[in-house]
């Protein structure tokens, strides 16, 4: 991360990839202000905001502190007031709040009940016209799992009565999102695994149309994520084993698109003008996810690639055995998943005797290190160090002191990029030029490490982003 905003003790703080988490003010006084939701504790929803260039997030304001430990979901008007629908932490009752915003502060209403009979998760809201507000959600009665729309038509004072309009009949599982779309209401949904389907509604029709199947097969859940375009399109990214992406011209949906045969977790369509980009998470290896991104050009999409550098495979990973004085590039050993083939040849060892040196290296800065070991160290110290230019500074990483002496190590050097040193440099090391960060012995090894799989890439298990 760029910025370290909070921690979190809850399950899933900022909830499934459907969710809105991530709201800009639009205009006024605090026009570019970002507020971010999330689930800050088991049963607390909370809101931290930040002014350009995004840098401080001052104190969280806690919007609901009767929270399931549950995805929640929130929608900003152009006052910048905010409105959330939650799951309520003991009943699982489905509960609303308005978060009205003056004068820079954002003060949470009480909560309002839209629906107490059956348990409700996963619920997503959104705003059709006047002051009407529509909300779908997973409903539970008797073990078997329902879509149902409910709606309102004064901000969230009241809410129609029942569970709302029907969008599904039983199945073993469902999530939903619901967007407009200039005069379209569309509330897509999974079901069971095997499919994702769409009803949608005219703005001034009283019932949804018929049901909709835009893919079948299996691997369907919460993975999805749908985005309205400014000239009536709508995209829809998709996981079910393989990534896809299928979108509406206004007109018909069209056919699919393979994004990425791997798959991909907590997807998301951002537009920009006729341009649609598309961000998710890929696995990489054992507690390794990479933020990957692709982007529309010309009908097609390109290919993707890593949506930071800071959080990827490394640029450069050699080794340097002191005693034959040498340089290894291991960079192509590190990022695959084999055992044991990340070693100096000379030494058959990581790192081993005294001036010995792993260095990592990347194109821009970076703060974090997944490393895979499969022989631990033995004995052995090892100083971290970065250069400034003009040599090495000794610097004790924020998770602290590591001497290679574990199987596996989530290995966090600063808390985030703007905690990187600010003297920082550039440096070429073994023809490769970079930003480095090192591992030095000073403490011979009595055994010594050998490495599996170095990278950059962190586990990072949600993804939200501003759409």
């Amino acid at each position: 991360m760029k910025t370290f905003v909070t921690t979190s003790s809850a399950t899933q703080p900022l909830g499934a990839s459907t969710g809105q988490k991530v709201l800009r003010i639009a205009s006024g006084a605090y026009a570019g202000r970002i507020a971010l939701l999330y689930q800050d504790t088991v049963g607390s929803i909370s809101l931290r905001w930040a002014d350009a260039p995004y840098t401080s997030w001052p104190g969280s304001t806690t919007l609901a502190n009767d929270s399931a430990d549950s995805p929640f979901d929130a929608w900003m008007d152009s006052a910048g007031d905010i409105f959330l629908v939650y799951t309520q932490g003991i009943t699982f009752d489905l509960l609303f709040r308005r978060i009205t915003f003056s004068a820079g502060v954002w003060t949470a209403g009480s909560s309002v009940l839209i629906y107490n009979t059956d348990d409700c998760y996963f619920p997503s809201i959104t705003f059709e016209a006047a002051q009407r507000l529509w909300v779908t959600y997973t409903r539970i009665a008797a073990g078997s799992y329902f879509i149902n729309a409910q709606k309102s038509d004064d901000f969230g004072l009241t809410w129609a009565a029942g569970a709302g309009e029907s969008l599904s009949a039983a199945v073993t599982s469902a999530f939903s999102q619901i967007i407009v779309s200039g005069s379209l209401v569309l509330a897509f949904y999974t079901l069971s695994g095997t499919k994702l389907a769409l009803k949608d509604k005219h703005v001034i029709a009283s019932e949804f149309n018929a049901e909709q199947t835009l893919a079948s097969g299996a691997g369907f859940d919460e993975h999805f994520h749908a985005a309205a375009a400014p000239d009536g399109r709508v995209g829809l990214l998709y996981d079910h084993g393989t990534l896809s992406y299928r979108e509406f011209d206004g007109v018909l949906w069209l056919a699919a698109q393979e994004i990425d045969s791997s798959g991909g977790d907590s997807p998301r369509v951002t537009f920009s003008g006729s341009s649609a980009a598309l961000t998710y998470l890929q696995n990489f290896g054992a507690n390794q996810n990479r933020l990957m991104s692709s982007v529309s050009q010309g009908g097609s999409f390109t290919t993707p690639v890593d949506l930071t550098l800071a959080r990827a495979a490394l640029g450069n990973l050699s080794v340097f055995d002191a005693s034959a004085g040498t340089y290894e590039n291991l960079t192509a050993q590190a990022s695959s998943g084999s055992a044991a083939d990340v070693f100096h040849s000379i030494s058959g060892a990581l790192i081993s005797g005294l001036g010995d040196a792993i260095y990592f290296g990347q194109t821009e800065r970076f703060n974090y290190l997944q490393l895979v070991l499969s022989t631990v160290g033995v004995g052995g110290n090892v100083a971290w160090q970065y250069f400034d230019g003009a040599g090495w500074i000794a610097f004790t990483p924020t998770v602290g002191a590591y001497h290679f002496n574990l199987g596996a190590r989530d290995h966090l050097l600063w808390d985030d990029i703007d905690s990187t040193p600010t003297n920082w440099q550039t440096t070429t090391i073994n023809g490769v030029p970079g930003f480095y960060v090192r591992a030095i012995v000073n403490g011979v090894f009595s055994a010594a490490p050998i490495g599996s799989q170095l990278t950059g890439i962190p586990n990072t298990t949600e993804l939200i982003t501003e759409v």
